[in-house]
């Protein structure tokens, strides 16, 4: 077993005890199976950030909501759990096909690190040239995906009026007290700040 990179066509076995690769075309035939598998891996990548925003789309539509003050186990389970039995039913299917998805994509990225870990320096070269293609044909999906989570969680965020404008109320000996909104922690409502000014 090699623990440093180096160049040949005989990897035998390969990641499995029936697979051996003797010849030069059996190499390209294995590091050509290997780009198609990087490929698919960034694929994967960006369906599980878009599958996700498909369910929690569909939970929010089917009219099930925690309250602000939930517990932190509704972090943890789906809130589409907790509503009508058809929803219940739906939500849990959906949630089910999200954590196969995620538990395919883990396995991909394993196979993948143990292919790298056999230090040939064409498997690497394949993997490393796998991913680079799938960045390139799935990063600005990726890119734009997180933008719009991004952007929904800004217009999730409530603002009120005090928000805006920063309320600013003068006390005695030359400060100011500044009353701002907490959005952190759902328990706090609000953070009083003293501003001291230097005349």
């Amino acid at each position: 077993m090699h623990m440093w990179f180096w160049f040949g066509t005989q990897l035998s076995p390969f990641l499995l005890p029936g697979y051996n690769v003797t010849t030069t075309w059996g190499v390209v035939a294995t590091c050509l199976g290997l780009i198609a598998l990087a490929i698919t891996y960034e694929a994967m990548k960006t369906f599980q950030i878009k599958m996700h925003q498909m369910n929690k789309a569909a939970l929010a539509a089917s009219g099930s909501s925690a309250s602000e003050n939930s517990s932190l186990l509704y972090h943890l389970v789906p809130v589409g759990l907790t509503g009508n039995r058809g929803y219940r039913c739906q939500a849990l299917c959906r949630w089910l096909m999200e954590v196969f998805h995620y538990t395919v994509h883990v396995t991909l990225g394993y196979i993948m690190m143990l292919a790298a870990m056999t230090f040939n320096g064409y498997i690497f070269l394949a993997l490393v040239a796998g991913a680079a293609v799938g960045y390139h044909i799935f990063g600005p999906t990726l890119l734009a995906l997180n933008i719009s989570e991004v952007r929904r969680r800004y217009e999730d965020v409530p603002c009120e009026s005090e928000c805006t404008g920063g309320n600013l109320e003068t006390s005695e000996g030359g400060s100011q007290q500044s009353t701002i909104p907490a959005i952190e922690e759902p328990g706090i409502s609000e953070v009083n700040a003293d501003v001291h000014i230097q005349y």
